[in-house]
Formats: C-alpha cells, structure tokens, sequence
C-alpha cells in the first residue's frame, strides 16, 4: 500500500533488504520471515514489544545513489502485497533515469506516490483508543462486556528477574503481557480476587505496587506514572468491591461526559479512563455533604464564603451538581456548606460594597433563619449565574413530571418514632444533662443555622462528641447522614420496597423472621406487634432494595436503635446511607481485603 513520503535516515537498522533496484528498496523488518529464530530477530521483537511499536514487517523506501536520505513510499503487512506496489513502481516510473538532477528525481517520485495516495481515497480514520483494546482483548481473550481503561509500561518482578512489557487496566481485569525473546508472558488478574494492594518501596522491590490474592503476590515497578496507576487500580478493586454488594452498582459509560469540554486531558487518556475520573470526584464530593447516590459533580471554582456568624471571608471550592452547591473552605473542617437548589429562590449578582471582594454573588432561599448566603470573588460569576438558572429550570421542571406520585396504599401504616409511642422512665440525672445538651445546640443553631443549610464547624462537631440529645436526634441523624436528602429526592420508595418484599418466599426474609424477636427484647416497643412490625417492614424494604445483601445479622438491631428516634421511613433511610457507606470497607475487613 503507497502512503505518504516519509524520511528516514538510518534505512538498514532493524530491516533487511531482500531486493534493490536503483532508486528503490524493498525490506523486511527482522525478526519476520526465515530468520525468526535468529538472535538479531528476537532482539527487535523484544525492543518492539516493550516500546509497543511494531510497525508492517514489509516496506518500500526511495532512495538515490549520491542521498544519505530515504523515503519511504510503501508499506504492507503482507509479502504478496509489497510485491505489487513493487512491481508497480518499476512499470510506471520508467522515466526516472532520463532526470538530470536526483533532488529534481526525488521530488517527482514523492509527488506522484503522494497523487495516487489522495487518488486512492483518504485513509479510515483509525482510533487509537479501539486499536489498544482490540489488541487487549486479542491477547488476553477478555469476554465481550470488558473494556479497557488504561495501560502503562511497567516491570514485572517475575521471580528474581523483572519482565519489561506493558500492564493493562480494564473494567474487569488486571493484566499483564511481556515478549522477550519470542516468549509471551501473559497475566491475567481478576479484580474480584485481589485481596490487597499497596505500594512498597524497599531495596529489592524499589518503587513497586503489589497486588495480593489469595493464592500469590504480585510485584509491578518501573512506572513512569505510578501514583496514577495505583489510583486507577485502587478506583477499580474498589467499583469491583461495591458490584459484589450492590447489582445496581454497574458501569455504564456516562455519554454527558461526552459532550462537556476538559481541559488537561492527555492523549493517551480514554474516554473509560475520564469517565473513571469523573466518578471518583463525584463520589468524593458525594461523602464529603452526604448527598444522594445519582448525584453528579458538575464543576467546581475558587470562592470566598460569608460567614455571618464571625463576620468575616472563608476561602474555599464551590462544588456544583444537578441538585445542590457546596462550599468547603481551604482550611479543613473551618466551615463548610450544603445549599439544596430545590430551597433556592434567587441567585443575583451583589453590589460590590468592598473593592477586595469583587465579584459577589447572592443566593436567597425559602429556609430561615439563614436565608441569603453570599459568595465572593467567584472565578467567572456570569457563567456561575447562568449555570444555576439553567440547573433551576431542570429541577422545576422535573418537580412538575413527578407530581403526586401514584402510591400503592395497603393495610398497613407507617409508623412515627417508637419513643412516642412507648416511653420510658429516666432519672433526674439524664433529664438534667439531656436538657444541658438541648440548650447548647439550641444555642448553636440560633448563631450557625439550622437543617440542611447549617454551617458546618469544628463547633458543631465539639457538640457531636459530647452526645446528641434523644430529642434531636431524629434532625440530626436525618441531616448528617444525608437520609433528609435521600428521602426528598426518592418520595414514596419505602412504600414500593415494603409492599414489594412483604410475604414474598426468599432466604433473606425467613432469616428477619427468626431475628425480629431478638432485636431489642428490653424495649417495650419491640414487645408488642407494632414494634416487631414495623422493625419488619424496614429489613424486608431493605432486602427487596438490595438482594445482594439480603439481610445479616445486627441489621435488626441496629434498624431497631433507628425505630425508636426515626419513623419507619427515616430509619429505612439512615441505615441504607449507612450501610452504603461503610458496607465496603467492613466487606474489605472480613474478607481481609485491604488498600493501603
């Protein structure tokens, strides 16, 4: 196949010429053809392979008697097929030796090889990003629905001797290939069986990542971007870790993320591996306010946040998403902040009263006794603006497609907190220092806000140390763990999951039978049906919601502690957050599953 005149200076390395002619060599790369087996042969394979360049074996180059400079006009995969362009060239350029001048010979050649190149039809546009993961999957036979995100070249610690080759990251699997001296190394680690990783720096291992199994250990080093690597393979093991607990944690590609523009994005980076980042700052911002699970980062800027309480500027990152912005100071744990766009009323620009702190921004909402928060020195306030009243617009319109939900009423009645319907009797003492507690948080709220919209700081959590008292614990938990948020965004969920789970015939629900007699026995509310019920309705909404973990034993007590501060809902809710964000980590603990 003729392509586009290129140069090359040194024309016989690594390639032997097998015909000539005056102004032409055909070649053939070594290490292809009869001398495959030799030393030379399987040294440019090697080379090729840990460069990952191998380019067509066979090539046509141009070239003039008195030029230290060569061309190449020609290449193929294929010996019958560098033939023909062979044979070509000798039938159709007979003309070459009557030029006087080899430059004026050169420059024929090139512009009647690059004429039937444009002749012949622009080339299929080839991505690089299909190319790699057809070639992964070619070598590794990786089933249909993996796909790769990434891969670095890298050193494989086999035995005492480390393999050069290249280590390839997909959805699935952790991979591994090497070719030295015409043998394949292949490796193949699923995500599913690694029990540890870390990064190891010692005399014999130096700079190494190590992947654990159960049955071996693997020792990765030489990487140019290693602290990259160990970030996508942790990100990986840990999607892996909530797909075995949760069947809705799949990966879909985020085709949004498509159509947004990034900036630094390197080119060998795929759109897996982007997609892979996006989800890791959405999941940190998502555990960072407690916000719901569909929740997306949307971009964040640098601002100054006014805090009335001392009167003063914090600066800090705004965070945006489809349904919320967040502020979290530079300094950490000083202050930060969750405004509900669904509380938004206006966003304005503010008039500039202080020369320092330009370009101001007003956002009012509907929730007292807070009700404006003003930023300042936002990066690009126009486009902040914009981008809020837009967000605005979809979230009324979404208020208005799911209005009055159709709800599935039966005989059955969500109950209010078990405290009260069941009281129990305390001492002076506990109402004395319960009442202590209550005041100091009344005080707090009256200088910091109260619900969603609080100002977050070290004082508040000076509080959360000395205990919160019973009668704000129902707020509190809702607000801390981020269940208010689920429950506004998700009306109507428990009642579809109750009614879905209630008498159907599986394991899980024959185990919350046997267990709801001994959740809490001491407690009067667990000595009567309305108790038991209740506590009943919560575990079997939350086994229909997640069948992957069904039910295990202290769910039923800790759904019991939550019953009695929480209606059904509320508790349903809390220990679903809960469950969702620390399950991981004890699922990593009691499979001896660590990232370190």
């Amino acid at each position: 196949m003729l392509v586009n005149p290129q140069e090359v200076l040194i024309a016989h390395a690594m390639w032997i010429t097998e015909q000539s002619s005056q102004y032409f060599l055909l070649q053939r790369r070594k290490g292809h053809g009869k001398d495959s087996g030799s030393l030379s042969s399987l040294f440019v394979g090697t080379i090729d392979s840990i460069f990952d360049s191998k380019p067509p074996p066979y090539r046509i180059l141009h070239q003039t008697p008195t030029s230290d400079v060569y061309y190449t006009i020609a290449c193929s995969v294929s010996h019958a097929d560098i033939l023909k362009d062979w044979k070509w060239l000798h039938e159709n350029l007979e003309c070459l030796p009557k030029f006087e001048r080899e430059e004026d010979l050169s420059d024929f050649v090139c512009c009647k090889v690059k004429s039937m190149v444009a002749i012949s039809g622009p080339l299929p546009p080839t991505d690089e990003e299909d190319e790699k993961c057809r070639k992964a999957r070619r070598i590794f036979n990786l089933p249909p629905d993996d796909k790769l995100v990434s891969y670095y070249s890298c050193s494989y610690w086999n035995g005492k001797m480390p393999l050069q080759g290249w280590l390839y990251l997909s959805i699935q699997h952790c991979c591994f290939y090497a070719y030295i001296f015409a043998k394949e190394k292949k490796l193949i680690v699923r995500w599913s069986d690694v029990m540890g990783l870390e990064q190891t720096h010692n005399l014999l291992f130096p700079e190494t990542i190590k992947v654990s199994t159960r049955n071996k250990k693997y020792y990765f080093s030489m990487l140019l971007h290693k602290q990259e690597t160990f970030k996508l393979m942790e990100q990986l093991v840990n999607m892996t870790m909530k797909q075995l607990i949760d069947e809705n944690v799949g990966f879909d590609e985020d085709k949004e993320l498509l159509l947004k523009k990034c900036k630094n994005v390197t080119k060998k980076q795929t759109f897996l591996k982007r997609d892979l980042d996006a989800r890791a700052h959405s999941e940190s911002y998502r555990l960072k306010f407690r916000l719901p699970a569909a929740e997306k980062l949307d971009g964040s800027m640098e601002a100054t946040l006014w805090t009335p309480y001392n009167k003063t500027f914090v600066r800090g990152t705004i965070f945006v998403s489809q349904n919320y912005i967040c502020f979290e100071s530079r300094v950490k744990n000083l202050v930060s902040l969750v405004i509900p766009l669904r509380d938004v009323s206006q966003v304005e620009p503010a008039r500039n009263t202080n020369p320092q702190q330009a370009s101001q921004v007003l956002i009012s909402t509907k929730v007292a006794p807070w009700s404006t928060f003003l930023f300042s020195q936002v990066g690009d306030r126009d486009f902040f603006i914009q981008k809020i009243a837009e967000l605005l617009a979809k979230l009324t319109e979404a208020a208005e497609m799911s209005k009055k939900p159709a709800v599935d009423k039966r005989e059955w009645d969500v109950q209010p907190p078990m405290c009260t319907l069941f009281s129990k009797e305390r001492s002076k003492e506990f109402v004395a220092k319960e009442e202590v507690k209550a005041k100091q948080w009344e005080f707090h709220f009256d200088e910091y806000g109260r619900g969603v919209s609080m100002y977050k700081t070290t004082d508040m959590m000076k509080l959360i140390l000395q205990g919160v008292p019973e009668s704000m614990r129902r707020e509190l938990w809702l607000y801390f763990s981020g269940a208010w948020n689920e429950m506004l965004s998700n009306p109507g969920v428990y009642r579809q999951l109750v009614n879905k789970g209630l008498g159907r015939q599986c394991t899980a629900n024959d185990e919350i039978e046997r267990d709801l007699h001994r959740s809490l026995p001491e407690h009067p509310a667990f000595q009567t049906n309305v108790g038991i019920d209740a506590l009943r309705r919560v575990l079997t909404a939350y086994a229909a919601r997640n069948p992957q973990i069904g039910y295990c034993q202290a769910m039923n007590i800790v759904s019991s502690v939550m019953l009695i501060y929480c209606s059904e809902e509320e508790a349903f809710l809390v220990v679903g957050v809960s469950l969702r964000t620390y399950a991981p980590r004890l699922l990593q603990h009691q499979s001896g599953w660590c990232v370190s």
